[in-house]
Order: structure tokens, then C-alpha cells, then sequence
């Protein structure tokens, strides 16, 4: 790629970060239906025709925006995972849960957006994008099983599948993290990662 194409590319990249920032703000202040391009394009300061041309209509940008986020969080478990693999699974999943609880800490438009996308129009959104975010969650699930196969191979939980130990700590975090949204998101949903530990480890333990 020659320099001039290296710098446009560059450039492209950057507008396209850009709109999509603007538009996970918009559609979690406003939800998908009530969501407009035109309030797209005030809070990026790109104009509407620029939108279409860099990323396409509401329905590209709001599929791009969850894909992009939902890529964002595999990569951060995929990185806890490989960093934690000298360590004991118990120290890598405690190290898991923070890091999750602090994903969305920091990503509370995203979280927004789910649940005031809980029915109506997200049905027909997701079938776009549902399978690349189902393959994410495949990936992630299957982290989480074999940190769980790992500590019941070294003898710290009880006699339990992997898989219901990973849908046990999923609900777990799914239940606080709902009930930090129901407050007003009061706090940080990181103070609550010592609590879900708590929790588990007592349910699991061997």
C-alpha cells in the first residue's frame, strides 16, 4: 500500500471509531427504535452521507457497534486466560471475574443498550449480527470450561461438569450486574467482584 493509501486508510479508520463511539452514546441514551441517523451525525460531527458512505444505514452501525464491543470483551477474557496459565485456575478465574465486572464498568453505554433493547426491535436487529456475536460467546464460553476442567484437575472444586460451573458463574454475573442497571448504576459493579467470588467458591468448593 503506498503512502497516500496508507494515510486515507488511516484516516478512515480513525472516522470510523469516530461514528461508532457517537453511535453506541446514542443508541444507549435512546435505544435503537427512537435512535436517528441524524443523531448520529450531530454527536460525531460527520454528516449523515459521510455515516453511509464510512459505515451504512442505522441498522450497519448498530450491528457494527455490538460486534465491535462484544469482540472487545473475548479479547479480554482470551488475554486473562493466556496470561493466567502459569497460575492456578482458582487465581485465574477470580482474575476473570474482575476483569469482566470492569469491562462493564467502563462500558456502561453498552450495557444500556442491552437492556433497553431487551425485546421489540433488537429481535430483528440480532439476526444480523447473531452469529458473529454467538461465535464470540462460544469462544468465551469454552475459556471459561477449561479453566473450571483445570481446578477440578487440581483438586479445588467438587465433582462437577465444567459446563454448569460456567453457566453457574455466568448467571451470577449476569444477576449483579442487572441489579447495578435496576439501581442507576450506584457505584462501581467492580466492588461486587469479592461477593460473586464469595459465592461461588462456597458453592463449588470441593
Amino acid at each position: 500500500m503506498r503512502p497516500r493509501e496508507k494515510r486515507k486508510a488511516a484516516e478512515l479508520g480513525w472516522q470510523r471509531g469516530e461514528i461508532l463511539d457517537a453511535a453506541l452514546e446514542v443508541f444507549a441514551a435512546k435505544g435503537y427504535e427512537h435512535a436517528s441517523m441524524n443523531g448520529i451525525a450531530e454527536a460525531s460531527g460527520f454528516s449523515v452521507g459521510h455515516i453511509y458512505n464510512v459505515v451504512g444505514n442505522k441498522e450497519a452501525l448498530y450491528d457494527a457497534v455490538m460486534i465491535r464491543e462484544g469482540k472487545e470483551l473475548m479479547d479480554l477474557v482470551d488475554d486473562v486466560v493466556e496470561s493466567g496459565r502459569r497460575l492456578p485456575a482458582a487465581e485465574c478465574i477470580d482474575g476473570l471475574i474482575e476483569a469482566v465486572l470492569g469491562f462493564f464498568d467502563s462500558h456502561r453505554s453498552l450495557f444500556q443498550i442491552y437492556m433497553k433493547e431487551a425485546g421489540g426491535a433488537r429481535v430483528n436487529i440480532e439476526r444480523r449480527f447473531a452469529a458473529p456475536l454467538a461465535e464470540m460467546k462460544r469462544r468465551t464460553d469454552a475459556q471459561v470450561r477449561t479453566l473450571f476442567a483445570r481446578a477440578a484437575a487440581e483438586g479445588v472444586t467438587a465433582e462437577l461438569s465444567a459446563a454448569d460451573m460456567t453457566v453457574a458463574l455466568s448467571e451470577l454475573i449476569n444477576g449483579f450486574i442487572t441489579a447495578w442497571s435496576s439501581s442507576g448504576y450506584r457505584g462501581r459493579i467492580t466492588n461486587k467482584a469479592d461477593v460473586i467470588k464469595r459465592i461461588l467458591w462456597k458453592g463449588i468448593s470441593r
